[in-house]
């Protein structure tokens, strides 16, 4: 088993910014910008070359490791995972943070922090096929425990080998939120749901037994996710359904029971 870990794109660095090869400034300067992203807010127009640069440098190395592994004769015999731990925002979601909180690019509940590439190829896998299942980065120790024949029994998430074909509406992924704001959400194959404790610290405290609703976005007809409907009384019986379930998926995750209470202002 090989892991590689590229640290770029982060910004983990004492420069604060993206630190793509030399020429990426150059090479990508002409990028298209994502939808989601608003002129003038965060730091994207500065920051997407280099973040670009780094992406490419990334894909071009991925295609050395597949390269030498076809050239050794071990690719058709290889499970290769290619993923992220989250994705970015360029800073344009900062006003979300509560008092004492921070975030940089990645701390929330959007499609561009939690909607992230997932690549697999090898055995038990058929490539170059989509997949509209929800799944989650817990589920790629079992993936892995599975495709190397050993027992799985016991460990959270699920085998992605054993996906069924069709896809369950019902499914959903739990996100836990720190450090910006203390917060919990569900992504569901439709909505994303958000709750989060106003009065904690999501510095120093990880956890709470009780929270508030917070966002709701419907990412069929609102896929950039520009309109909040926590407060829309006509989606008052979606928002308990997803209550439900999101306190079903924090006792599930081990957090014990948690209570969720309407934002203020909704009935």
């Amino acid at each position: 088993m090989l892991f590689i870990s590229n640290i770029e794109p982060h910004h983990q660095n004492d420069h604060d910014c993206f630190e793509g090869p030399i020429g990426s400034r150059e090479r990508f300067k002409k990028f298209t910008p994502p939808p989601e992203l608003t002129r003038g807010k965060g730091d994207w127009e500065a920051q997407m070359p280099d973040y670009l640069g780094c992406c490419h440098a990334l894909d071009a190395n991925l295609g050395r490791v597949v390269a030498r592994l076809k050239e050794r004769g071990l690719y058709d015999n290889t499970l290769l995972i290619y993923t992220s731990d989250h994705g970015c925002h360029f800073k344009s979601r900062l006003d979300d943070c509560v008092p004492g909180g921070f975030d940089d690019y990645k701390r929330n509940c959007y499609e561009e922090t939690i909607h992230i590439p997932m690549l697999i190829t090898g055995p038990g896998f058929h490539a170059g096929q989509p997949c509209d299942h929800m799944v989650s980065l817990m589920d790629i120790p079992k993936t892995i425990v599975t495709a190397a024949g050993a027992d799985a029994a016991g460990m959270r998430g699920r085998s992605l080998q054993s996906l069924p074909d069709s896809v369950d509406e019902n499914s959903a992924v739990y996100i836990q939120i720190s450090e910006s704001y203390l917060g919990r959400a569900l992504r569901t194959q439709r909505y994303t749901y958000c709750v989060y404790d106003p009065a904690k610290n999501p510095v120093n405290e990880a956890s709470s037994d009780s929270y508030v609703e917070r966002f709701l976005f419907d990412n069929v007809e609102d896929p950039l996710q520009k309109h909040n409907l926590v407060y829309d009384p006509l989606h008052a019986r979606l928002r308990k359904t997803l209550r439900l379930n999101l306190i079903e998926a924090a006792r599930a995750a081990g957090e014990g029971d948690i209570s969720i209470s309407t934002a203020e202002g909704v009935s």
